[in-house]
């Protein structure tokens, strides 16, 4: 599949290889709201990385919510009805 700035736009085959699953609530016809998504969770993920283990310990309750940001790496996939957010799991890779 062809890229689109700054981010590439994958088949279904491409990211079941990867260890992709579909994440259904995570569709649009067009893939730039998609974009804005994954830019909006990798601009989140930045912010969290800086924090000292004392910050994470004290603001744990509120970290709860981002922990999907966390644990999950994220692609685009071109299907059918138009594109959808896949992701899989990065902890295991760790």
């Amino acid at each position: 599949m062809p890229a689109i700035s700054p981010y590439r736009i994958y088949s279904i085959a491409e990211a079941r290889r990867g260890g992709y699953a579909q994440a259904p609530e995570f569709y649009a016809r067009d893939a730039k709201s998609l974009m804005r998504t994954i830019s909006s969770i990798e601009d989140k993920r930045l912010e969290l990385d800086v924090l000292t283990p004392h910050e994470r310990d004290m603001c744990l309750p509120i970290l709860e919510k981002y922990a999907s940001i966390m644990r999950n790496s994220f692609i685009i996939v071109a299907q059918g009805f138009g594109y959808c957010l896949w992701m899989r799991d990065i902890t295991r890779d760790n």
